[in-house]
């Protein structure tokens, strides 16, 4: 809050903002630091979108590592799990070899998003 010397009412600061004891303007407000799982803007507080995180105080929000998720609002990166619905890549191998004798043979390997053997 602040208040001028010479009244008796007292001025508060906008919502979200704060003021040093014995203000006198309204000038003197600032935005009291977010908490964990937001971030400052020149608003004020921003909550962090999914797949990142902040901890209290922060500018601004972290991206999870790679292949990982979090809600929106995520406080460390503790929150941040696997994505079980990204797919990897997996491949399968297939060798030949004339009439299954044992020799030095070919290696095929397929991609399963090509659907095709190389």
């Amino acid at each position: 809050t602040w208040s001028f010397t010479w009244s008796f009412f007292l001025y508060y600061c906008p919502d979200d903002k704060a003021s040093p004891v014995g203000s006198i303007s309204i000038d003197n407000c600032y935005y009291v630091p977010c908490s964990a799982g937001s971030f400052m803007t020149d608003d004020g507080c921003q909550q962090c979108r999914e797949n990142t995180f902040s901890g209290p105080g922060a500018s601004s929000c972290t991206s999870c590592p790679d292949g990982m998720v979090s809600a929106a609002g995520s406080i460390s990166i503790d929150n941040c799990d696997k994505d079980d619905n990204k797919e990897e890549t997996k491949y399968s191998f297939k060798t030949f070899s004339p009439r299954n004798k044992p020799h030095l043979g070919l290696l095929l390997v397929s991609n399963p998003e090509e659907e095709e053997w190389s």
